[in-house]
């Protein structure tokens, strides 16, 4: 992940032209990054485990359609 957002990162720097891009701003800029996308894994990581011990079984109501889901069995939230 860290050298997917290093060359990312780089991309976007020389498309926007920045200039007076030192190390040490690029480093902060590589950190931010690699900051905010672990948060969201985390966030993501903390809704699943949310929903896995507040809904047991999910299912599919066919007679709804293909992509109309409706708790079967479960707590409420």
């Amino acid at each position: 992940m860290a050298a997917r957002i290093e060359k990312l990162l780089a991309e976007e720097i020389a498309e926007r032209g920045f200039e007076d891009f030192d190390e040490a701003k690029y480093a902060a800029y590589k950190d931010a990054c690699l900051a905010f996308v672990d948060e969201r894994i985390e966030l993501y990581n903390s809704l699943a485990a949310w929903l896995s011990t507040n809904f047991s079984v999910w299912g599919l109501n066919r007679s709804l359609g293909p992509r109309r889901y409706v708790l079967l069995e479960g707590s409420r939230p």
